[in-house]
């Protein structure tokens, strides 16, 4: 068994970025420790356009090789959405996200808790919705700190669900920082 734990937390890292997109004038970290071998968390980010860039963040319910399953799904779902030239809304993204997981999870307590972040990298325009995922914070260059709240329900528990929208801009010398219990 732990063999196999092992090949599926390879198998589950490769589905990860290993690198961030290049971002001129843009710096992106990513830092991924699981808790066990195999788990719900999962990250990604698409250069949509030239300057524009989407990033999302997720964490599939429970732990181990179940929800470790649930965040592959929720994977194959994200790249049938986020294609190269193709800018959705953040909104717009989780609704389709949550309409496949939605219709594919008839399991109580099978859900994800997802951020889909929209940055336009000439203005640093940005905007987020959230599925019942842990606020966004943003830091400022200055020290302020905002948190950013979630938008609407976690995804794969209700149909037709609403999200809403933050908007702001990032400066020079803000962050961003996404995070779930294992991201």
């Amino acid at each position: 068994i732990q063999a196999d734990l092992d090949r599926a937390e390879v198998i589950q890292r490769a589905l990860l970025p290993q690198q961030p997109p290049s971002t001129p004038g843009w710096c992106m970290e990513t830092l991924y420790r699981p808790g066990s071998s195999v788990g719900g968390d999962f990250y990604d980010a698409v250069c949509l356009r030239e300057n524009d860039l989407g990033i999302v963040i997720a964490d599939a319910a429970g732990h181990g090789v179940a929800a470790a399953m649930l965040s592959v799904l929720f994977k194959l779902r994200f790249q049938q959405i986020s294609q190269p030239g193709i800018v959705l809304e953040p909104a717009e993204v989780l609704r389709r996200l949550n309409d496949g997981l939605f219709d594919m999870l008839s399991t109580p307590g099978a859900f994800v808790t997802a951020t889909y972040v929209h940055i336009d990298l000439g203005s640093g325009q940005v905007r987020i919705a959230s599925a019942g995922h842990p606020p966004c914070i943003v830091t400022r260059d200055g020290g302020d700190v905002s948190m950013f709240e979630r938008t609407g329900p976690a995804l794969g528990l209700v149909a037709d669900p609403e999200f809403t929208e933050h908007d702001f801009i990032l400066e020079s010398g803000d962050r961003l920082m996404l995070y779930t219990d294992g991201v």
